[in-house]
């Protein structure tokens, strides 16, 4: 995974743990979905196994179909 794409992510959990306490709702537990997106223009990622590395690696279970 592209240092880029890690570093956006890390972004993204930072931003979503910051307004799960600003709700007061942190210590809790959540179920998260993964939604992809199956658009021409994220070919190249699929092509090249970014997409399913990420899925294969990620905190998200590691199912990839």
């Amino acid at each position: 995974m592209s240092m880029d794409l890690r570093k956006r992510i890390v972004d993204l959990s930072k931003k979503a743990a910051f307004a799960a306490n600003k709700h007061g709702l942190e210590g809790q537990r959540a179920q998260v979905v993964l939604v992809l997106d199956i658009s021409a223009s994220m070919n190249a990622l699929y092509k090249t196994g970014v997409i399913q590395r990420h899925g294969a690696h990620s905190r998200f279970g590691g199912h990839v179909r």
